[in-house]
């Protein structure tokens, strides 16, 4: 059978090489952001225990994980939250509200997590960089990736940055949300402010580490 024939790029994607330096703050951004996801997950398991009696933690742990996805877990612990008694929402009044905006906000950047971890990355070639003052890594739409598209024209890093900053504040309010449901004297915490997205034509140089906030 004849070769298909195909117009090539004038470089081969075994240049790719993952291992670079370049790509160490691309690499150190995404798996901060899916680190702290999970972490995330884990937090909402806790509050689910907490909001099924927090006894023995196999049967609603049992429940928890026979979703296999995070999204029906979340909506499980939002149906948990729903049909608290009167005498849990006696002692803990807004709970119902603030955890269906906690898993609300989760579907806000569920998204973004996604682009970043599952987006196809490739270097800029050195002369097209040159040209047209390109960023070191950018998404690979050449084929047309929906995750990479989304990322067309962001500043990778300072998206990756934002997103993981957003998920450590959700995190921290799940963790006082169920502080304040078991702890004595704990106070219910104030839903928290959430960080400013950065502008979509921002640009970082090749040079600059993202800047990560300490977890509290």
């Amino acid at each position: 059978m004849a070769k298909r024939v195909r117009q090539h790029r004038g470089w081969s994607p075994r240049d790719v090489d993952y291992r670079a330096t370049d790509f160490d703050p691309y690499a150190l951004a995404i798996g901060r952001l899916a680190l702290v996801w999970n972490n995330f997950h884990e937090r909402l398991a806790a509050l689910f225990w907490t909001l099924l009696g927090a006894g023995f933690m196999d049967q609603p742990m049992a429940i928890w994980r026979s979703a296999k996805f995070d999204r029906p877990q979340r909506e499980m612990l939002k149906a948990a939250a729903e049909t608290l008694g009167s005498r849990v929402l006696a002692d803990f009044p807004l709970a119902a509200d603030d955890i269906k905006w906690l898993c609300d906000r989760c579907e806000d950047f569920e998204n973004i997590r996604n682009d970043a971890v599952h987006s196809p990355l490739f270097m800029s070639p050195n002369a097209l960089r040159l040209l047209q003052r390109l960023p070191m890594v950018l998404p690979d739409t050449i084929f047309k990736n929906i995750r990479a598209l989304r990322l067309e024209g962001k500043d990778l890093l300072s998206e990756f940055v934002w997103c993981y900053d957003s998920v450590i504040t959700l995190r921290n309010f799940a963790v006082d949300t169920d502080r304040a449901m078991t702890a004595e004297a704990a106070p219910w915490p104030d839903r928290p402010s959430l960080p400013n997205r950065p502008h979509r034509n921002q640009r970082r140089t090749a040079q600059q580490k993202p800047k990560v906030q300490p977890e509290e």
